[in-house]
């Protein structure tokens, strides 16, 4: 029997390999940030060259972090709707509500 929790478990759940769309709008513009960051790169030399590696790596790492606190939070407001099915949750979602 399938079990997703032990999929996620074992780690053979890869939300990030799934295959891209090469006409997406997300295809193209990694294609033109590649592209461009390999441009600069090129173009650049010395101290100039090792702060925009910097600056690139930090942008990643940065985009590493976020994608993971988004990955974690909706996780959390999947499990949120869950609990709201079964009547069972309390609202620790009202710092993010809209004021009416």
């Amino acid at each position: 029997m399938y079990s997703f929790i032990e999929e996620l478990y074992f780690d053979n759940l890869n939300f990030q390999g799934r295959p891209i769309d090469s006409d997406s709008n997300y295809a193209r513009a990694m294609q033109k940030s590649s592209e461009n960051e390999e441009k600069l790169i090129e173009m650049l030399q010395g101290e100039e060259k090792r702060l925009f590696l910097d600056y690139s790596s930090a942008c990643s790492e940065v985009w590493g972090e976020s994608s993971c606190e988004a990955f974690v939070d909706g996780f959390r407001v999947g499990a949120h709707f869950m609990l709201d099915v079964f009547g069972c949750a309390e609202n620790t979602f009202a710092p993010f509500m809209k004021d009416t």
